[in-house]
């Protein structure tokens, strides 16, 4: 489950990406030396970089 803490502007971005308070997402890679990390939102998969993936909050689910 996600939870976004960020301004509107890069919640908006986020939700441009399908990245959304209540989606589901799983993280596939997190890439080293602070790369992007990449996530599965629905069928879709996206980078995010380091900076916006701090705004995500998210709970582990089984």
């Amino acid at each position: 489950m996600v939870l976004i803490v960020a301004g509107h502007s890069a919640a908006r971005q986020l939700a441009q990406l399908g990245i959304r308070a209540g989606t589901t997402l799983k993280v596939h890679r997190s890439a080293p030396m602070g790369g992007p990390v990449l996530v599965e939102s629905g069928s879709s998969m996206v980078a995010i970089g380091r900076g916006m993936a701090r705004k995500v909050s998210v709970q582990i689910v089984g």
